[in-house]
């Protein structure tokens, strides 16, 4: 998805400034765009009041970096093999921390 687009998905959660209207179907016309942000021109589809905004593009590294002991992001496979254990799992919560998983 382009960033236009992914602007104008999300902006329909957001209100006017002028109208409080739903800005679903404003127009986003992109300004400038650097590194950690973008201005972009915003008209709402119901007043036709336009706006500018700034959006932040990227978030900040965590100021202590990763985890201790994190050596790599979960894969595919972890998060599946996850879903199925807590799909699967009755019982208390205390049993399904500390049962081993089963394969």
């Amino acid at each position: 998805m382009d960033l236009i687009a992914l602007i104008k998905e999300r902006a329909r959660h957001h209100n006017c400034l002028s109208c409080s209207r739903a800005l679903a179907g404003c127009e986003v016309t992109l300004l400038s765009q650097d590194r950690s942000h973008c201005t972009v021109s915003v008209t709402c589809a119901s007043c036709g009041v336009s706006f500018i905004a700034v959006i932040l593009l990227r978030r900040r590294p965590h100021p202590e970096g990763a985890p201790a002991g994190i050596d790599s992001a979960i894969s595919g496979d972890e998060l599946v093999d996850l879903h199925q254990r807590l799909r699967d799992h009755r019982g208390r919560l205390t049993d399904l921390l500390a049962a081993p998983p089963r394969r």
